[in-house]
């Protein structure tokens, strides 16, 4: 068996797994009880495994997968956050963001350098950003879903927290900020890229307009959220993966 073939079973069994959570926990939307969570806490858990096995096969191979790159840190700083806050429902969001990454990043779009160091770097810089930014931003589902479903409204979580605005606010607003870092490294990477023509101007152009949305979010969404910023640099993000030949559209 190729490593080709390995992503690809990686791949398949990613997408399934969170195909899987989105199911169990909208079935638990409809028919709020406890047992559904340890389903699809095991189901994001091998989501993560997956996606993290063909990320570090990727690089051991010299070939990243750019689902995995981007799936991968998405599932994992779900369970960061659900260790603190215990939602028990902020896996809806994880495994929707993984079921849209099997269908935006096509099977075989690698990140790979091929010569072009700051090409390759820009391009992980900016799935890795994504990766945080793009759940800031759906992150606000919740709160649509607070205000819509009593059974979000009426769950306790782990510590007695209720899912309310203000939690789904101090969610996003963490994951924003962790995004911040990976666009400043993108940026760089594509200056340099720009001048060692490897980057073409939209996509810093893109990156910057991004990275900007997000640093506003960061300054006036602290505890009241203003999810268009958000929006903007989501927008422009996904934009720039198009410039960089990482999505279909």
């Amino acid at each position: 068996m190729t490593w080709a073939d390995g992503e690809g079973y990686l791949r398949e069994l990613a997408g399934i797994c969170s195909m899987a959570a989105v199911l169990v926990y909208a079935y638990k939307l409809m028919v709020p009880c406890r047992y559904p969570d340890r389903l699809a806490a095991i189901a994001l858990a091998m989501g993560f495994l997956a996606s993290g096995g063909a990320l570090w096969g990727g690089l051991a191979f010299g070939a990243i997968p750019a689902w995995a790159l981007f799936v991968w840190p998405l599932l994992g700083v779900f369970w960061l956050l659900e260790t603190e806050f215990g939602t028990r429902i902020l896996g809806l969001i994880a495994g929707a963001l993984g079921c849209l990454a099997e269908v935006f990043f096509p099977w075989g779009v690698t990140v790979q350098g091929l010569g072009a160091v700051w090409r390759e770097l820009t391009q992980a810089g900016a799935l890795m950003m994504g990766a945080f930014q793009v759940f800031a931003l759906a992150t606000w589902l919740l709160a649509i879903l607070y205000r819509a479903l009593p059974a979000v409204a009426n769950r306790k979580t782990a510590r007695f927290f209720t899912v309310n605005s203000l939690i789904v606010a101090d969610l996003a607003y963490r994951l924003n900020g962790w995004a911040l870092p990976f666009a400043l490294v993108a940026v760089v990477a594509a200056i340099a890229g720009l001048i060692a023509g490897e980057v073409q101007p939209i996509v810093l152009v893109l990156l910057i307009v991004s990275g900007v949305a997000g640093s506003v979010y960061a300054i006036v969404s602290r505890h009241k959220g203003r999810p268009a910023w958000l929006l903007m640099g989501a927008g422009a993000l996904f934009a720039c993966y198009g410039a960089l030949g990482l999505v279909r559209f």
